[in-house]
């Protein structure tokens, strides 16, 4: 049950940061048509850096997954199952190990002092 209840404040935070982003930007968009503060760039500048960000966006999304697959070492990841290479250091996980983070005891990996 504990591990719920971290997933669940890990996805409460991410959607803080989340609006609070799209906040922030959601007001500097308008400043930035108008001109407070600043020259103002208008609505064409305006959409053009908006449609630049949502396309990068995407675009770092599609190379994180990509990574992420890549890298997979405990699931088989591209990397493990063509050159059947595994990490030295690291080994199949617990769900509790996994919910639990480099906290754990039991996790090989300890943070520098």
């Amino acid at each position: 049950m504990e591990q719920v209840a971290d997933y669940a404040r890990r996805q409460d935070l991410a959607r803080q940061r989340f609006r609070s982003a799209t906040g922030a930007r959601a007001l500097a968009t308008p400043a930035a048509i108008c001109g407070v503060f600043m020259p103002a760039i208008g609505w064409r500048w305006a959409l053009l850096i908006w449609g630049y960000a949502l396309a990068w966006f995407l675009v770092n999304g599609r190379i994180k997954l990509w990574a992420s697959r890549l890298f997979d070492w405990q699931g088989g990841g591209l990397l493990t199952r063509l050159l059947g290479w595994r990490h030295p250091r690291v080994r199949q996980m617990t769900p509790e190990e996994f919910f639990m983070g480099f906290g754990h005891p039991r996790c090989l990996w300890k943070p520098s002092p």
